[in-house]
């Protein structure tokens, strides 16, 4: 279990090393060891994984993006950092966040900014990603835990007062029928990304249809949750 936290804290740090050479072109390897607070060794190593997945320069110091598209990333780099480009550019401090979400958790709390939030979620991979920042304040909620998810009836998995006052909700399901309902073969958590969706203003539903999860990941920003059905921007 230690060994999975671990991996899912490189691969936040790493997703956040490409969202800043997609910005700025290149990243200084000092520069990024005192931003992340970890060994120049412990950044080359990532500059080194990242060079083979990626159109990455490397040289003494540092590296450098070779293709702005990045056309040998296998593994929807791209859409994960446009995803969490767009839900980080709307959190203000102070905010609240209900996020559940597989696809998008450690690119999520790499963009993360650095002032106070509070984050609530059922998902223990970001409870532990997220505990050492102290400017972030954490609700973990009852019942299914990330991808263990075993169905279960407690009652702060469905208490709807911790939705009352989320300003961004990030949910991720694989199936919505034909009347706008987000089914789940887990009853509370559907219950609970219903009711976060339902008290969010900003509203982000990740859908991985369950007929084809693998090769399927699209994200819809809903603005009216009348019927989830109604869906706008797909972003492929």
């Amino acid at each position: 279990m230690d060994d999975l936290f671990r991996n899912s804290k490189v691969k936040s740090r790493r997703e956040k090393i490409l969202s800043i050479i997609d910005e700025l072109g290149a990243v200084n390897t000092k520069e990024l060891s005192e931003y992340f607070n970890v060994s120049n060794h412990t950044i080359r190593r990532d500059l080194n994984f990242l060079s083979k997945q990626l159109d990455l320069k490397r040289y003494h110091g540092g590296a450098k993006c070779v293709n702005s598209l990045m056309v040998k990333c296998k593994n929807n780099y791209r859409s994960r950092i446009k995803i969490g480009n767009e839900i980080s550019a709307l959190l203000f401090k102070g905010s609240k966040v209900y996020i559940d979400s597989h696809y998008i958790r450690e690119t999520f709390v790499g963009l993360l900014p650095d002032f106070n939030l509070k984050i609530v979620t059922n998902d223990i991979y970001i409870y532990h990603l997220i505990s050492d920042k102290e400017h972030i304040s954490m609700l973990m909620l009852g019942g299914c835990v990330g991808q263990f998810g075993c169905d279960c009836n407690h009652a702060n998995a469905i208490n709807s007062s911790f939705f009352d006052d989320v300003d961004i909700a990030v949910v991720e399901v694989d199936y919505i029928d034909s009347d706008g309902y987000i089914l789940s073969k887990c009853s509370s958590q559907a219950t609970r990304q219903r009711l976060a969706l339902e008290n969010a203003k900003y509203k982000y539903v990740i859908y991985k249809p369950r007929n084809n999860p693998i090769s399927s990941e699209y994200i819809y920003n809903v603005y009216s949750i009348g019927k989830i059905g109604n869906l706008t921007e797909i972003i492929k």
